[in-house]
């Protein structure tokens, strides 16, 4: 993972080579016209052999490049990417979550895809979850960090927080804690290749919606480029390129508009 210090010490050296992925094997040339993509190398946007994989990134390089732009992926801190993106050495912060404190800080795209907040329980237990009183009287587990506005302004709902995915997922099974707030794409995705998924059940209602976009630096593109963004995205989400994106990566059957909880 390069630092922003050494980003900005290699652009502004002019060396033509930049480290654009975690191993260190993929380098490439940055010359006039080519742009900054930050990575955080998430499961929806990451590098594999120097390649951009994971269904955020790939809708976000086939939309620079039919934006005339050619992009370079690097990773680095998350910190690293936001203060790159005020400066102008990121142009592109692949993965974010639009909210009132960073809203005029870049040009926010339409959502790529809509993260749910979804409710796991053990698999042999049963809850019917309709409106947020279902919640009362159990033990939730929730992830440092992760903001949950319906259930956080609730002072009849127990939330415990836990470090990492793990944790949480390791005391639901155990019986620690009565349900679990997970993510539907990234979590079910995680836990599905790790083999966890038939241990758990998933309630039919969300707790919460998490659009996850792109951001673009103000220091390269205008908002004309955001409109020209948004219509190619648009475009690429009905087509079968989309479909099998979402095939390839794993995600076909997990993309899908979950129904929210009333209160």
């Amino acid at each position: 993972m390069i630092s922003r210090r050494d980003l900005c010490r290699l652009l502004s050296a002019g060396v033509a080579t930049l480290a654009v992925g975690v191993s260190g094997r993929g380098i490439a040339a940055r010359q006039q016209g080519e742009i900054i993509v930050g990575l955080q190398n998430n499961v929806f946007a990451n590098l594999f052999d120097g390649r951009p994989t994971g269904i955020i990134i790939e809708a976000i390089d086939i939309i620079l490049r039919k934006m005339g732009r050619n992009p370079i992926y690097i990773v680095m801190p998350a910190g690293d990417i936001v203060a790159g993106m005020a400066d102008g050495t990121v142009a592109v912060n692949s993965v974010t979550v639009e909210v009132a404190s960073n809203r005029s800080q870049a040009l926010f795209t339409d959502p790529i895809v809509t993260e749910y907040n979804v409710i796991a329980i053990p698999a042999a237990h049963q809850l019917a979850l309709n409106r947020l009183s279902d919640l009362y009287g159990l033990k939730l587990g929730g992830r440092e960090g992760y903001q949950y506005p319906l259930l956080e302004k609730d002072p009849q709902i127990n939330l415990r927080r836990f470090s990492q995915d793990g944790e949480l997922i390791r005391n639901l099974i155990l019986g620690h804690i009565d349900a679990a707030v997970i993510s539907a794409l990234s979590d079910v995705y995680k836990l599905r290749a790790e083999g966890v998924m038939p241990r758990i059940r998933l309630l039919s209602r969300a707790v919460g919606v998490v659009p996850l976009r792109a951001s673009l630096s103000h220091r390269t593109f205008t908002s004309a480029d955001l409109e020209n963004f948004n219509q190619y995205l648009a475009e690429l989400k009905a087509s079968k390129v989309w479909a099998a994106i979402l095939e390839k990566n794993g995600f076909a059957d997990l993309v899908e508009d979950w129904p929210t909880i009333t209160q």
